[in-house]
Protein backbone atom coordinates (compact mmCIF):
# COMPACT_ATOMS: atom_id res chain seq x y z
CA UNK A 1 0.00 0.00 0.00
CA UNK A 2 2.84 2.44 0.82
CA UNK A 3 3.81 2.53 -2.98
CA UNK A 4 0.68 3.48 -4.33
CA UNK A 5 0.20 6.25 -1.11
CA UNK A 6 3.93 7.57 -2.31
CA UNK A 7 2.56 7.66 -6.01
CA UNK A 8 -0.52 9.35 -4.90
CA UNK A 9 1.81 12.14 -3.42
CA UNK A 10 4.26 12.27 -6.15
CA UNK A 11 1.17 12.61 -8.83
CA UNK A 12 -1.62 14.18 -6.61
CA UNK A 13 -0.73 16.02 -4.02
CA UNK A 14 -0.97 19.85 -3.88
CA UNK A 15 1.76 20.43 -1.53
CA UNK A 16 5.19 21.41 -1.83
CA UNK A 17 8.23 22.23 0.13
CA UNK A 18 8.50 20.60 4.04
CA UNK A 19 4.99 19.67 3.50
CA UNK A 20 5.33 17.26 0.83
CA UNK A 21 8.51 15.59 1.84
CA UNK A 22 6.58 15.08 5.24
CA UNK A 23 3.82 13.84 3.53
CA UNK A 24 5.94 11.10 1.56
CA UNK A 25 7.78 10.69 4.96
CA UNK A 26 3.99 9.25 6.22
CA UNK A 27 3.20 7.42 2.58
CA UNK A 28 6.01 5.64 3.03
CA UNK A 29 4.60 4.32 6.52
CA UNK A 30 1.20 3.66 5.09
CA UNK A 31 -0.63 -0.01 5.18
CA UNK A 32 -4.05 -1.42 4.40
CA UNK A 33 -7.27 -0.19 2.60
CA UNK A 34 -7.25 2.70 5.35
CA UNK A 35 -3.94 4.61 4.12
CA UNK A 36 -3.07 4.80 7.63
CA UNK A 37 0.44 5.38 9.12
CA UNK A 38 1.87 6.11 12.59
CA UNK A 39 4.56 8.86 13.03
CA UNK A 40 5.88 10.81 15.79
CA UNK A 41 7.21 14.31 15.47
CA UNK A 42 10.39 12.99 15.76
CA UNK A 43 10.88 10.60 12.94
CA UNK A 44 9.07 12.99 11.16
CA UNK A 45 12.14 15.57 11.44
CA UNK A 46 14.83 13.23 11.14
CA UNK A 47 13.62 11.59 7.84
CA UNK A 48 12.67 14.83 6.48
CA UNK A 49 15.82 16.89 7.86
CA UNK A 50 13.88 19.94 9.16
CA UNK A 51 13.46 21.71 11.58
CA UNK A 52 10.90 20.41 14.57
CA UNK A 53 8.40 23.67 13.85
CA UNK A 54 8.97 23.36 10.34
CA UNK A 55 7.69 19.29 10.79
CA UNK A 56 4.99 20.65 12.74
CA UNK A 57 3.84 23.61 10.37
CA UNK A 58 3.85 21.36 7.55
CA UNK A 59 1.63 18.72 9.46
CA UNK A 60 -0.91 21.36 10.04
CA UNK A 61 -0.69 22.47 6.38
CA UNK A 62 -1.36 18.88 5.71
CA UNK A 63 -4.59 18.45 7.46
CA UNK A 64 -5.76 21.86 6.22
CA UNK A 65 -5.65 20.58 2.80
CA UNK A 66 -7.34 17.70 3.18
CA UNK A 67 -4.30 15.48 2.58
CA UNK A 68 -3.29 13.97 6.05
CA UNK A 69 -5.75 13.36 8.66
CA UNK A 70 -5.62 12.21 12.50
CA UNK A 71 -7.00 8.91 13.53
CA UNK A 72 -9.05 9.72 16.65
CA UNK A 73 -8.53 7.18 19.75
CA UNK A 74 -5.42 5.56 18.19
CA UNK A 75 -1.65 5.63 18.75
CA UNK A 76 1.37 3.70 17.09
CA UNK A 77 3.29 1.18 19.35
CA UNK A 78 5.34 3.93 21.37
CA UNK A 79 2.90 6.65 21.40
CA UNK A 80 3.12 7.95 18.01
CA UNK A 81 -0.30 9.61 16.11
CA UNK A 82 -1.83 7.74 13.60
CA UNK A 83 -2.46 9.76 10.48
CA UNK A 84 -4.42 8.65 7.48
CA UNK A 85 -4.09 9.85 3.95
CA UNK A 86 -7.85 10.02 3.18
CA UNK A 87 -7.55 11.71 -0.76
CA UNK A 88 -5.38 8.43 -1.41
CA UNK A 89 -7.18 5.82 -0.06
CA UNK A 90 -8.52 4.44 -3.07
CA UNK A 91 -5.47 5.18 -5.43
CA UNK A 92 -4.02 2.51 -7.17
CA UNK A 93 -0.63 3.03 -9.52
CA UNK A 94 -1.33 2.24 -13.08
CA UNK A 95 0.61 -0.44 -14.60
CA UNK A 96 2.49 1.44 -16.82
CA UNK A 97 3.71 3.16 -13.92
CA UNK A 98 4.94 -0.43 -11.99
CA UNK A 99 1.98 -1.00 -10.61
CA UNK A 100 0.94 -4.44 -8.83
CA UNK A 101 0.24 -5.88 -12.42
CA UNK A 102 3.19 -4.35 -14.47
CA UNK A 103 5.78 -7.84 -13.76
CA UNK A 104 9.39 -7.51 -13.24
CA UNK A 105 11.61 -5.37 -15.36
CA UNK A 106 13.44 -6.52 -18.09
CA UNK A 107 17.01 -5.55 -18.18
CA UNK A 108 18.30 -5.75 -22.11
CA UNK A 109 21.57 -7.84 -22.75
CA UNK A 110 24.58 -5.74 -22.18
CA UNK A 111 26.21 -4.93 -25.69
CA UNK A 112 29.05 -6.66 -27.40
CA UNK A 113 30.28 -3.43 -28.12
CA UNK A 114 32.73 -2.21 -25.71
CA UNK A 115 33.68 0.52 -25.54
CA UNK A 116 35.34 1.12 -21.54
CA UNK A 117 37.33 -1.25 -18.92
CA UNK A 118 36.18 -3.58 -16.92
CA UNK A 119 37.70 -4.09 -13.69
CA UNK A 120 37.40 -7.71 -11.84
CA UNK A 121 38.78 -8.65 -8.60
CA UNK A 122 42.27 -8.17 -9.70
CA UNK A 123 41.62 -4.04 -10.94
CA UNK A 124 41.70 -3.10 -14.76
CA UNK A 125 42.23 -5.98 -17.34
CA UNK A 126 43.68 -3.66 -19.62
CA UNK A 127 46.63 -2.03 -17.28
CA UNK A 128 47.61 1.70 -16.67
CA UNK A 129 47.65 3.97 -19.99
CA UNK A 130 50.10 6.35 -20.58
CA UNK A 131 53.42 6.75 -22.71
CA UNK A 132 55.89 3.73 -22.44
CA UNK A 133 58.69 5.36 -21.21
CA UNK A 134 61.19 4.33 -18.30
CA UNK A 135 62.82 7.35 -16.03
CA UNK A 136 64.47 9.54 -16.75
CA UNK A 137 68.34 9.63 -16.32
CA UNK A 138 70.77 12.30 -17.19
Amino acid sequence: MSLDAQDWVWNHSKSKGTARLVLLAIADKAYGPSCAAYAGTTMLVQRSNAARSSVVAAVDKLIELGELAVVDGRQGPRGETVYTLPKAKRHRRSPSEGGPDSGPVQIPDRSENRTGTDSGPGGSETGPRGPKTGPITQ
